[in-house]
């Protein structure tokens, strides 16, 4: 078994040289064959003149066209970097002095050094079966909660030098020994480690909190098609940590990851499109890359295919669908799939009325301080006491006052009622007007007429 060391080593091997970049002003080539991005945004086109066959681009690269004598690297607009790799030469990444802009044409010129110069290259360096076996011994012992005997024998693999041990020994250590042992692991270009040590900065895990340079790791595994860390750079673009937010190229890396099978990614590009958020609406794409996530067995994306065949987003409205994919989230415990369940068993959606059933989903996500659920379980309490079983009220109220406490402007207004009415709770003409006025303030419907209503 071979892993990658970085090292530095006299070596023949071709290096590529960058001999000029320039913007080709009066090149008007990235317009009469034009190019867009994931997100529709015309692109940047790269002329990168070099002598070898089959030079791959990685990093931000929507496609690469081989011409005579050159290639045709289209790239989103924002691209700071691009990163060229070939059999015959070390992989080199060239960052631009300023962010490329779209509809524009650049040249990159390259040559190629065969000076037999020093230089860091990467080195296959053989592993031993023992280290291997020490290693898979350890996770084997981790898997039967034998913790002592599997970090004692993963340490020895990281010590031999094994990234994916010294990347497992990070994650059984404290924060300093952590840091130490993904570093070790990030020198050999471990992708797992070089993300690892994002989210230490990012949480400022015995280290100060850095987000900038937690995003700049994110971005170093990220290079590396590392999915987990496309989703968090992402992340990173929608919550504007570390960098600038920017919902296209949030969802550029989000498709990204979503393409390496990553189900929170292909969840976060179906919702992009069903919202159009940071690219242009497509319900159609929305729901194909909900089931992709949806068919992993992502509970949270379960969840949302159901609202949608709940409500008709993106698809036909089908309550039996929608039933089944709530039921599939629930039983993973996602709260949007256990108040589905709590709706479809309280309306009779895809399967008969239950109340008693309906309470019984609506408690579960109502006990994890949902306020939808917290309200829906209230009303289910209302039901049961206009039906004749009267200190179900004293329920409801209870349950109105937890979502209410928690602003859900629904919640606050049925509890206004509660008072209003002295139903579950001894009647109180002023508290009712505070709760109406709460919920009303939010815009609230039916709290406004009854605001009007009790002055």
């Amino acid at each position: 078994m071979l892993f990658l060391l970085l090292v530095c080593a006299k070596s023949a091997a071709q290096e590529v040289v960058v001999k000029s970049f320039e913007y080709l002003q009066t090149d008007l080539t990235a317009r009469t064959k034009e190019k867009l991005d994931a997100n529709g945004n015309s692109c940047a086109l790269v002329k990168v003149a070099i002598p070898l066959e089959e030079v791959l681009f990685k990093g931000w690269v929507v496609e690469a066209v081989s011409t005579p004598g050159e290639y045709l690297v289209y790239m989103p607009e924002g691209a700071t970097k691009i990163t060229m790799q070939h059999k015959s030469f070390t992989p080199y990444t060239y960052v631009f002095e300023k962010p490329l802009v779209g509809k524009q044409t650049y040249r990159l010129l390259c040559a190629i050094n065969t000076d037999g110069k020093v230089k860091p290259v990467y080195k296959e360096i053989n592993v031993s079966n023992e280290i291997i076996d020490l290693y898979n011994r350890g996770m084997e012992a981790l898997d039967k909660k034998e913790y002592e005997k599997a970090k004692r024998l993963i340490a020895e693999a990281a010590e031999a030098g094994y990234a994916p041990a010294q990347n497992e020994l990070g994650n059984m250590s404290d924060d300093k020994g952590a840091l130490f042992w993904y570093q070790k692991a990030a020198a050999q270009g471990h992708p797992q480690s070089i993300f690892n040590i994002g989210n230490i900065y990012r949480l400022g895990m015995g280290v100060q909190r850095d987000v900038e340079k937690a995003f700049q790791y994110y971005m170093e595994a990220a290079d590396l098609d590392y999915p987990l860390a496309l989703l968090m750079v992402g992340n990173c673009y929608v919550n504007g940590e570390g960098i600038p937010a920017d919902d296209g190229k949030a969802v550029w890396y989000y498709k990204k990851s979503a393409e390496l099978n990553n189900p929170e990614a292909q969840l976060q590009v179906a919702i992009s499109y069903l919202n159009g958020i940071g690219t242009k609406m497509d319900k159609k794409k929305g729901i194909e890359w909900l089931l992709k996530s949806a068919d992993q067995g992502l509970a949270s994306a379960q969840g949302c295919l159901g609202n949608c065949y709940l409500s008709g987003d993106g698809v036909e409205e089908n309550g039996e669908k929608a039933f089944l994919w709530y039921q599939k989230a629930a039983n993973q415990g996602d709260i949007t799939g256990e108040i589905g369940m709590g709706l479809c068993y309280d309306q009779g959606i895809g399967v008969n009325v239950d109340i008693e059933t309906a309470i019984y989903w609506y408690e579960k996500a109502a006990k994890k301080g949902n306020a939808i659920g917290q309200t829906n379980l209230g009303a289910c309490y209302w039901t049961k006491a206009e039906n004749g079983m009267v200190k179900n009220y004293e329920n409801a109220f209870y349950w109105y006052q937890k979502a209410a406490d928690q602003g859900y402007a629904e919640a606050q207004c049925r509890l206004g009622s509660c008072y209003d009415q002295g139903k579950g709770v001894t009647q109180d003409k002023i508290k009712a007007k505070f709760w109406y006025k709460k919920a009303a303030d939010q815009g609230h419907v039916q709290a406004r007429l009854l605001l009007s209503l009790s002055n």
